[in-house]
């Protein structure tokens, strides 16, 4: 009668979803039998979705997420690794009986991978770790890891193909023991994801490790020292220990990069994200120099490290007895893996928008580079500490007087030198022009001793026969000034440069090497 006065509705099944509201009161049966009718309908995908999925304790969830750490199995061991963690749910025996009539809904959520009949091995945690897309944005979840069940993970991860992705997202899923430093130097104890955390000095025992150089850093988390003997293996050091298996879980070594996180794609027809220019990030000479190529309002590529900015601003407020120490340790330890680790995020593009496209500039020095370059940390030639732009390299055989001692960096190893670490840092690879001008002029009213003699000129031991009387440093800045300057600084009358031949081309190209990297002419 209602249908005949128009005054009712046809409700379909997929209609009656919305009744589904995971209360439990409703009984096995009402589940169960809802299951088979969304099986027959075709509708298993919008049902799941849903509160519809009666567990064995009689709690009901909907199908597990990426972002999830559990899945639904049909058995469970009490004490299988999977079941202890609380990653594995099961599901009603009801579903099971002969009368239920859920046999091809049962194999449905299994080809969907939504049922797993058991996860008991170690191994196949790891399968329930490495679900999700770590780039989806979506949060995830994560699960503490006690000792034993931390060990039977190590064994079983011993066993498994190599895998950095996979490796990764388990550092994304769990939580391990870690400690830090407050800012007033408490210690405190907690948990972290590998990803976010470093290896102590205990698991990583080279010399100018990161731990070693970072000192009591604050903010920096660290993973427990215990577990250099806890995760220790009886077959030595060819079998998975604590480095080799926090390393694969994302535990590192060396300070992080980081993209910016004002970073944004503002624009549909250049999606290329850039960070803005003008913040608080960006240091003075940093500015400068953008400034000095265009009017850029962005910049391209650009990277930050909060992490070795904070060990560096410590290192520079450090007691006098280990300040030095560890800024050479730092030092050393980005000179190592510079070329694998750091090496291609040194620069960034400064931009503009114009027309809905990004217009790119020439590289400028990358955002992190430039705060470690403003922050006084780097040990110069005498005892004190400055920033590496106030720097220059000393030049061989030639040490800088104890009132200059300040100018120059420390001495350093040849695979520093090697690396290109301290020209990205900003520290000069030689005096520039105006250090040799000021340095020339005061020497015009020196007398001329010995020790004057030997600078101008070189030590003994070090000029050839035919070597000019003049130091090439001093050399090369006196020519290029008296054809540059009309004779204002030097005196006399400018002199035209003789023609461009190949031998004076390689002659010039060597003197600018000479000044702008003295190394590359002792090498």
């Amino acid at each position: 009668m209602l249908e005949e006065l128009n005054a009712s509705d046809v409700l379909s099944v997929e209609d009656a979803l919305e009744v589904i509201d995971g209360d439990p009161k409703r009984g096995s049966d009402w589940y169960v039998r809802f299951a088979a009718l969304a099986e027959r309908s075709n509708i298993i995908n919008q049902f799941v979705t849903r509160p519809s999925l009666l567990l064995a304790d009689h709690t009901v969830t909907a199908r597990s997420s990426a972002a999830d750490l559990w899945v639904l199995v049909e058995n469970a061991k009490p004490d299988a690794l999977a079941t202890r963690l609380g990653l594995t749910r099961k599901i009603h025996p009801a579903y099971f009986e002969h009368e239920a009539s859920t046999e091809e809904f049962l194999a449905e959520i299994k080809s969907m991978n939504l049922l797993f009949e058991n996860r008991d091995e170690a191994a196949d945690v790891f399968a329930i770790l490495g679900r999700g897309n770590r780039a989806s944005g979506e949060e995830q979840t994560a699960v503490r890891l006690e000792d034993a069940e931390l060990i039977e993970l190590r064994d079983a991860w011993a066993h498994l193909p190599r895998d950095s992705d996979l490796g990764m997202k388990v550092g994304h899923r769990v939580e391990l023991k870690a400690t830090w430093y407050d800012e007033d130097g408490k210690r405190t104890k907690g948990w972290a994801r590998p990803v976010n955390i470093y290896l102590p000095a205990a698991i990583d025992r080279e010399v100018d490790s990161f731990a070693k150089a970072a000192g009591r850093a604050p903010g920096l988390r660290w993973a427990d020292a215990e577990y250099a003997k806890i995760l220790k293996h009886k077959a030595g050091r060819s079998a998975v220990g604590a480095q080799r298996l926090l390393s694969a879980w994302g535990v590192a070594r060396e300070p992080r990069l980081i993209r910016p996180v004002d970073e944004t794609s503002p624009w549909t027809r250049d999606p290329t994200p850039a960070s803005p220019l003008n913040t608080r990030m960006r240091t003075a000479e940093q500015l400068q120099s953008i400034r000095a190529a265009g009017s850029f309002t962005h910049l391209i590529d650009d990277h930050w490290s909060p992490d070795a900015e904070a060990v560096v601003t410590d290192i520079a407020r450090a007691p006098v007895k280990t300040r030095r120490k560890r800024a050479t340790a730092f030092l050393s330890l980005f000179s190592r893996v510079w070329e694998k680790r750091y090496s291609d995020a040194a620069t960034a593009f400064p931009a503009y928008a114009y027309n809905g496209y990004w217009n790119r500039g020439i590289e400028v020095r990358a955002t992190w580079l430039a705060r470690l370059a403003a922050v006084k940390w780097m040990p110069d030639a005498g005892n004190g500490l400055q920033c590496p732009t106030d720097l220059q390299l000393q030049v061989p055989g030639s040490p800088p007087r104890p009132s200059e001692r300040s100018n120059f960096v420390t001495k350093v190893d040849s695979h520093v030198l090697r690396s290109g670490v301290l020209a990205a840092v900003g520290v000069k690879a030689g005096p520039t022009q105006r250090n040799l001008v000021e340095r020339l002029s005061y020497l015009r009213n020196e007398p001329v001793t010995a020790a004057v003699r030997e600078e101008v000129s070189g030590p003994k031991d070090q000029r050839r026969p035919s070597a000019p009387s003049l130091h090439p440093n001093y050399q090369f800045t006196v020519s290029r000034y008296r054809s540059a300057s009309c004779g204002t600084i030097f005196g006399g009358a400018p002199k035209k440069d003789p023609a461009p031949t190949k031998t004076n081309a390689l002659s010039a190209k060597s003197r600018r090497l000479n000044v702008l990297h003295p190394q590359l002419i002792h090498r």
